[in-house]
């Protein structure tokens, strides 16, 4: 998965478990993002 695959996964599964405090602490790892650039990684990969 490229950088912003990884960090959108990492957010979505936050928001499904954001209910369930336990869960999401056992569960959740933070992607590892070799590089990560906000402007070329996530906003520009937004549809428009």
């Amino acid at each position: 998965m490229g950088a912003s695959t990884d960090f959108l996964a990492a957010r979505d599964f936050l928001l499904s478990v954001r209910e369930d405090y336990d869960r999401a602490v056992a569960e959740f790892r933070w992607p590892e993002l070799t590089e990560f650039n906000w402007a070329l990684d996530h906003f520009d990969a937004l549809p428009t």
